[in-house]
């Protein structure tokens, strides 16, 4: 076995993990008709380089994307506590395996050329359609740019290894690096073609992270003396790559299939209950590992390395010494039944991977194209009407999966001092759920199902989900609830609440200065400099620009606030000002709508929905109610700063009082 570091034993299991993979790649392309067919005489044919390479090529694309995520998760998550050349070492692992990912996506691009024209790879190349296939078609620039970002990765990975930074953005260019083929698959053409492709990007993200993290956990961490608190890391991790997995992939085949019945009418679904069952047997690889495994590896004691002790980093807890504690020895053995386990959690996931391609090889069953509005869309939308705004709702699980987990977490954490007789301020609690629940109405309620169709309720869907949500998420104190959940040593995430409060972007972002600009830069590239009429059409671009809104505006009223510790303390004067100049700048945005042209004229103008507002008054409308829902939510916190200095003087003169009576 792998585990034991015999000179046999690696490439065995190696070449049956490939083995699994390709295996049951071959077996689905048989059966789900995505193998190659013979050539018809006087049809073009890319020949059987292409059409055998395709497949394999993009089996080892999906691989190498996997192992570089799983390897840059390791360094920046599983390793916590770890010594700092350990986890550069990690990153720097990871380098080859993005440059294979780019070298695959490469590959990738030129064999789809084959394939689209009908003509061998060399021919292709050499053709005319390579720059327009490059730059206009949708699969030429997803797999490019796939390309380009794990190149970027692996430069990353090979120059700046040794910062934690440059690993955290290494990590999210590659997570990144995982979407664009979402949009060029069967989910781009189905009916409702943003929740299967919203379902897809979560799918695929999800299961990198889940099976990358473990063969990333099982190549560099499995001799550490810390592998007990990183696998319970990457056990609560893994549950939730699981639930994601689960309800995208079946979010995503029932909008392939329609009907229930084609599961098992069509090889299609058959293919799709495979790997359904083939998600039971993980599922029940991680329940094993949780009832036996992980309490075996509680229970054995780990010595603690020094400087000395070759290339095993340091393990960081209660109870360690400089030497090894009595029953060391039996560390190994302990360890044995974790590694055999996940050993074969692995290979099943490679024979996931490879079912995986084949089902995008497979043709599903037909179903109906959408025309008009439902296609641009991606939906059918019914007439505006304010009971309409309040019924509809687009339940994307891209959006509310995350926000389910940040819920879940911050419960976790309330719940986990309650337990040690701490009680948390149940205000607090109310505030990050009532701030979850908003923002998840501004992107999947009726705002985000109208949100793309209408510009007015585009703009109060920017001021819900960019000030309004996180003025509530910053007054729940996340941080501040994460350093105390976490205080324990033995905690599963110890150190990451304490490494994300000592980060130097952290620093960076808590200034006054930076902390407006991150909030104020993407409203005036939206709005002033006409960024919104290219984000309004794409459902991608859309839900980007939200997430950067939320994330930026989740900084800023922090930033204000100062209920969460920060690196240096903000006067109060300061923050008034900050919020001050915010409010200047919403209004200097809806000044410029309101004078402005019409935004996004021929998205619009290309839905032309018969119940459509006009788009002037729209638009005016919109300008209106985006500045008076951020106005009033910046307001209320310059009047929430103010009523928390006056309970601070009361506080103190109450004080000077008791202090200047005598005796």
């Amino acid at each position: 076995m792998a585990s034991r570091g015999t000179g046999t034993a690696r490439p065995a299991y190696g070449g049956a993990v490939a083995a699994a993979g390709v295996g049951v790649l071959v077996l689905g392309l048989w059966f789900g008709g995505g193998r190659p067919q013979p050539s018809i005489p006087g049809l073009p044919s890319p020949g059987p380089v292409t059409l055998w390479g395709l497949p394999v090529v993009r089996l080892a694309l999906d691989v190498c994307a996997a192992m570089t995520v799983g390897l840059l998760v390791t360094a920046v998550v599983l390793a916590l506590g770890h010594d700092e050349r350990e986890r550069a070492r990690i990153a720097r692992g990871a380098r080859w395996w993005a440059a294979a990912w780019a070298a695959c996506a490469a590959a990738t691009f030129a064999l789809t050329l084959s394939d689209v024209l009908g003509l061998p790879v060399h021919e292709a190349l050499a053709s005319e359609i390579l720059v327009a296939f490059a730059l206009q078609l949708p699969q030429g620039r997803a797999f490019l740019l796939v390309a380009g970002l794990a190149a970027a990765v692996a430069a990353a990975c090979a120059v700046l290894p040794r910062s934690g930074t440059a690993r955290v953005a290494a990590l999210g260019v590659a997570v990144a690096a995982l979407l664009p083929p979402a949009y060029v698959g069967h989910s781009a053409t189905a009916a409702d073609h943003n929740l299967a492709v919203s379902s897809l990007m979560l799918h695929v993200v999800a299961v990198a992270v889940w099976a990358g993290g473990l063969a990333g956990l099982l190549l560099c961490l499995r001799g550490s003396p810390g592998l007990a608190g990183a696998v319970r890391r990457f056990s609560a991790l893994a549950l939730g790559c699981f639930v994601a997995a689960a309800v995208s992939g079946l979010c995503n085949a029932w909008i392939r299939l329609g009907a229930p019945s084609l599961l098992w009418e069509s090889r299609y679904g058959l293919l799709v209950l495979a790997k359904l069952a083939a998600l039971a047997v993980l599922g029940w690889f991680g329940a094993r590992h949780r009832r036996r495994t992980i309490a075996l590896l509680a229970a054995a004691p780990e010595p603690v390395t020094g400087p000395g002790a070759g290339r095993a980093p340091a393990a960081a807890g209660p109870g360690t010494a400089a030497r090894a504690a009595p029953g060391a020895d039996a560390a190994p053995a302990r360890r044995r039944p974790f590694l055999r386990l996940a050993a074969g959690e692995v290979a099943v996931m490679a024979a996931v991977f490879g079912l995986a391609v084949a089902l995008s090889r497979t043709p599903p069953p037909p179903a109906e194209q959408a025309y008009g509005e439902e296609g641009l869309l991606g939906y059918a939308l019914r007439p505006f009407t304010p009971g309409n705004l309040l019924a509809e709702a687009r339940p994307d699980p891209l959006v509310l999966l995350p926000l389910a987990a940040a819920a879940a977490g911050y419960l976790a954490g309330v719940r986990r001092l309650a337990r040690a007789g701490r009680p948390w301020p149940a205000g607090r609690t109310a505030a990050w759920l009532a701030g979850l629940a908003l923002l998840g109405y501004a992107l999947a309620g009726g705002v985000g199902a109208y949100a793309p169709a209408m510009f007015s309720v585009a703009a109060v869907q920017y001021a819900l989900a960019g000030v309004a949500a996180p003025a509530l998420l910053a007054f729940g104190a996340p941080l501040t609830l994460a350093l105390a959940a976490t205080a324990a040593p033995d905690a599963p995430f110890h150190r990451l609440p304490r490494a994300v409060e000592a980060a130097p972007a952290l620093r960076v972002l808590a200034h006054p200065a930076a902390a407006l600009a991150v909030h104020a830069v993407p409203y005036l590239v939206l709005f002033p400099l006409g960024g919104f009429g290219a984000v309004q059409p794409d459902h991608a671009r859309r839900l980007l620009t939200l997430a950067v809104l939320a994330v930026t505006g989740t900084v800023f009223c922090a930033v204000v606030t100062g209920v969460d510790p920060l690196p240096r303390p903000v006067p109060l004067h300061t923050r008034l000002r900050l919020l001050g100049v915010a409010i200047a700048v919403h209004a200097g945005c809806a000044l410029q709508v309101l004078a402005g042209p019409v935004v996004a004229a021929s998205w619009y103008g290309n839905l032309a929905l018969p119940w459509a507002p006009d788009r002037d008054l729209d638009q005016r409308l919109g300008a209106l109610l985006g500045l008076g829902v951020a106005t009033a939510a910046l307001a209320a916190l310059v009047v929430t700063l103010l009523l928390w200095r006056r309970a601070a003087q009361r506080r103190l003169r109450r004080g000077r009082a008791r202090a200047a009576v005598p005796g």
